[in-house]
């Protein structure tokens, strides 16, 4: 059976009627996919810069703690006479102000990237450690030796301020979030 005139152009119609609506459905489909993928990859840069956010607090407060140390058992070596009640006081407000802010940082960046905090806890834990020294000599004052107990430290203390920069920029490169598919 033959086709008329207008059944052939009917057919034909229909024909790239189905074709348009096809090529409409796919390019809907690519078009919802790719903007999906920018969601996906905005929200992945947007986790990252939080997380870097984090590591930069825990750094600040590493700094701080640092700082603390030092400024202290600098004392303790070149100006001895100024190591006294008032200044352990106040070494040991601020460490006890720091080390809270530390804790709640290090936890935030936990949960979101166990392996940098892993790499950060070392640090924490290497300046807990000195810091705890530190608070058992100036807590010894005026026994005997306790003020040069607290001198010698000052190297490990200065060796925290050199390294933390070079630490925090590897932190930065090593911050990563998992991508959420």
């Amino acid at each position: 059976m033959a086709m008329t005139r207008t059944e052939l152009t009917l057919a034909v119609a229909a024909v790239a009627a189905l074709a348009a609506l096809a090529s409409a459905v796919i390019a809907g489909t690519v078009a919802l996919m790719n903007e999906a993928k920018r969601r996906r990859d905005a929200r992945h840069a947007e986790e990252l810069k939080e997380l870097r956010a984090w590591t930069a607090q825990v750094f600040q407060h590493l700094f701080e703690l640092q700082h603390e140390t030092e400024w202290i058992t600098w004392h303790a070596l070149h100006h001895p006479q100024t190591v006294d009640r008032k200044m352990i006081s106040a070494y040991e407000a601020a460490v006890h102000a720091a080390f809270p802010k530390l804790l709640g940082a290090m936890a935030v960046v936990a949960a979101v990237d166990e392996e940098l905090f892993t790499s950060l806890k070392q640090q924490a834990d290497a300046l807990y450690d000195l810091e705890g020294r530190v608070a058992l000599a100036a807590i010894s004052i005026p026994e005997d030796e306790a003020l040069a107990r607290l001198a010698s430290m000052n190297g490990p203390a200065r060796g925290f301020y050199e390294a933390l920069p070079e630490r925090l920029a590897h932190a930065m490169r090593e911050a990563k979030v998992q991508p959420q598919t």
